[in-house]
């Protein structure tokens, strides 16, 4: 997948840094505008390539191939500049736009437009990870604004190894899926081992209630 993150904050850096940006079918484009911060974090990550551009400027996006794009992300500390670069983003052809939002009623709006609004905290940098390189999540969580939260925990500091997968749900939780070594496993009879990392939906709104179940 060809992928961009235009713009400079905790969670476009956070995201940048992830497996995402990690994995060889992945290439992955930082926007910064700031000179300085782009030489920095340039230097500082070798999973993405580092662009100094302003994401509000469309000649920023010449030579960055939108009409490639597979997913675009709009990551700046302005939500004005993300809802600005996503409608540019998807006129000029990027599949899938991701916007990061502070203002939750605007929501409603940017779905009519075709994009997902996302939550601007590092912990959502994680699950959107998760939703974009498994699509078929998409479908479960809506990030922010779903009836569900997405984390992943250390299967060894939980209380359900050694359990079938189908069977490690309580009340408030759910988990979906067990990843380890690069790969992820959906099976329900698979047994949790302590080595794995666990994917699970939890209510939202009620983490504490779920941690105390599972942990």
């Amino acid at each position: 997948m060809y992928i961009i993150i235009a713009g400079h904050s905790a969670f476009a850096e956070e995201l940048a840094r992830l497996s995402l940006a990690k994995s060889t079918r992945n290439k992955v484009v930082l926007l910064v505008r700031d000179k300085d911060e782009a030489l920095r974090i340039g230097s500082e990550i070798d999973s993405a390539i580092v662009v100094n551009g302003d994401a509000t400027e469309p000649e920023t996006f010449d030579d960055l191939n939108l009409n490639k794009c597979d997913i675009f992300v709009a990551a700046t500390d302005s939500d004005k500049a993300n809802v600005l670069s996503g409608i540019y983003a998807k006129s000029e052809g990027a599949k899938k736009i991701f916007v990061k939002i502070d203002e939750p009623e605007a929501n409603p709006i940017l779905k009519k437009l075709g994009f997902v609004p996302i939550s601007p905290d590092l912990f959502a940098a994680r699950s959107v990870e998760l939703m974009l390189t498994r699509p078929a999540v998409n479908d479960l969580v809506s990030i922010g604004v779903g009836q569900f939260d997405m984390v992943e925990v250390k299967a060894k500091d939980t209380k359900l190894v050694g359990m079938k997968l189908g069977d490690a749900e309580g009340n408030h939780f759910n988990a979906i899926a067990t990843y380890f070594e690069g790969k992820y496993d959906f099976a329900n009879d698979r047994k949790i081992k302590a080595e794995d990392t666990l994917i699970l939906l939890i209510v939202s709104g009620r983490e504490k209630e779920a941690e105390k179940e599972y942990h």
